[in-house]
């Protein structure tokens, strides 16, 4: 037992560490899409690059390299560029990345994990995990979200070139902060962006829902059969002597056409006891002679 609690001891130091301290890969994507799809076109708008400082250079990127040689032919086929090897899922190619192809990870001095900027691109609302309840909504307060904007401006700050013109770089960082910071308020912290909409695997969506109902219909017929088989059999069988007619002329059919079950015309029927002396017993049913045995004893009776 000692050396159990030892070994799992040695388990949380050695690997939780490193699991808290990972640059998760969907978080990445996520801050990634928004990046690309929301305010890399402004600088190319205004034809200006990205400033290395800026932590949204794609040569900062730590996972870029690894997004690039994905190739995904179907909602369940995920292929490594590197080696060919398929998946079913894009998270067991993104294990395949740490486990077989560490090297292709950018380990740089001036490497950037994109995760860490989800507070201010909202990894949770954009991929779906956060929904918004009447009490996030109610109990949103407004100096919290100042604070995100703050971060969010002094970010975008980092992301203006120094050469361009006064005026340039306010209409540059007004654009990046209407695409990102604006959304930073009680208001609109669960809007997404027109070109931003959650992940959804169509094809592998519409299977799920298609098995589900599927396995639905099944229980739901598993369950009246075993209701009707075990339920109404068993307290019809109780009640069975309540419920059945006493005379039943014409039988009961048998499951195959050619033969038929005659059951016996039944009457049952309760006399009244009778005293011994007026019994009508039949003298040639009275087997034990019980009629006689009875008069016997009368007569006897009468002479003492």
């Amino acid at each position: 037992m000692q050396y159990d609690i030892l070994l799992v001891t040695q388990i949380f130091v050695l690997v939780l560490p490193a699991v808290c301290s990972e640059c998760e890969r969907s978080k990445c994507r996520t801050v990634r899409d928004v990046i690309q799809k929301e305010l890399l076109p402004h600088y190319r708008s205004l034809g200006v690059p990205v400033p290395n400082k800026c932590p949204f250079l794609k040569e900062r990127d730590r996972y870029l390299a690894n997004e690039e040689h994905k190739e995904r032919e179907s909602s369940s086929k995920w292929v490594c560029g590197y080696c060919g090897k398929a998946f079913i899922g894009e998270v067991y190619l993104d294990n395949h990345f740490n486990k077989r192809h560490p090297e292709t990870v950018y380990q740089g001095d001036n490497s950037v994990c994109l995760a860490d900027q989800c507070e201010v691109f909202r990894c949770d609302v954009l991929t779906g995990v956060a929904k918004p309840t009447f009490w996030d909504v109610s109990l949103c307060m407004e100096e919290d979200m100042q604070d995100l904007t703050d971060d969010c401006l002094e970010l975008m700050d980092l992301c203006i070139p120094e050469t361009l013109q006064w005026n340039a770089s306010r209409a540059l960082k007004g654009l990046l902060a209407k695409s990102v910071c604006s959304f930073l308020t009680c208001k609109k912290y669960f809007e997404a962006p027109e070109n931003i909409k959650s992940e959804d695997d169509g094809p592998l969506s519409i299977s799920y829902v298609v098995l589900t109902i599927f396995l639905a219909i099944i229980f739901i017929l598993y369950y009246c059969v075993a209701v009707n088989y075990f339920w109404f059999d068993t307290f019809s069988d109780l009640h069975d002597d309540e419920r059945r007619p006493l005379v039943n002329p014409q039988g009961y059919e048998s499951l195959f056409k050619d033969e038929t079950v005659d059951l016996k015309v039944r009457v049952m029927t309760r006399n009244p006891k009778k005293s011994p002396v007026s019994s009508d017993v039949a003298e040639d049913e009275d087997i034990f002679n019980i009629h006689g045995g009875l008069e016997s004893s009368l007569m006897f009776a009468e002479d003492s």
